[in-house]
């Protein structure tokens, strides 16, 4: 059952030194692209995938920079964003703007429809749509990790202006919309007791 996989998730503090094989990954996230549904096909969105232990540095300092901004220098967080800086896998997804659009899709720009992925002012305006499709790879993508042994974490805590990453994060040149950890995990962020999610209750509504 896909669930008896999913649940199996744990957010990862630590990846073991153990790195799983390129070969595996572009694997999975050839697999996940070939299912993930996407409004009109755009899939308006890229994935930057990095490795090199310095760049993966470059992106920890950018959320470690970011929360203690908001946080009041407060460190205390920082130590679940460890996965940034010590996952072999590191995923970077931010807005895409499309400049080949495929066949149908020139057919219905020239019949007078008009698409913001197409449009170099008004792609970054699709980041709401784009941040949806982006959970559903993801999630697909977690999955199929979870299938094959691996762990994964998701971070959300950066700048998601992208003229803040443009000095030392410069091939994320979009609005970046989620980073997606991969590897094997060797330590994980305890589940407290006293957070725990809302009641079900509380998050579904059957409308009578």
């Amino acid at each position: 059952m896909i669930d008896d996989i999913l649940k199996n998730r744990k957010h990862v503090l630590e990846f073991t030194d153990e790195v799983p094989s390129k070969e595996l990954i572009n694997s999975l996230l050839q697999r996940t692209w070939k299912v993930t549904p996407s409004k009109n096909n755009f899939m308006a969105y890229t994935i930057h995938v990095v490795t090199d232990k310095d760049k993966r540095k470059a992106i920890y300092n950018m959320c470690v920079s970011n929360e203690e901004q908001l946080n009041d220098n407060n460190t205390l967080l920082n130590e679940n964003l460890l996965c940034v800086l010590n996952a072999p896998y590191v995923l970077i997804f931010a807005n895409r703007f499309e400049d080949k659009p495929n066949q149908r899709q020139q057919e219905l720009i020239k019949q007078g429809v008009r698409y913001e992925a197409v449009d170099p002012d008004k792609f970054e305006t699709l980041f709401s749509s784009n941040s949806i499709e982006v959970g559903m790879f993801a999630k697909t993508l977690t999955g199929l990790c979870l299938e094959n042994d691996l762990d994964v974490s998701y971070t959300k805590c950066f700048s998601i202006d992208k003229r803040d990453w443009k000095e030392t994060v410069p091939y994320v040149n979009t609005a970046p919309l989620l980073i997606m950890s991969i590897g094997k995990g060797k330590t994980y962020r305890e589940v407290k007791s006293n957070d725990l999610r809302p009641n079900f209750e509380r998050i579904i509504n059957w409308v009578k």
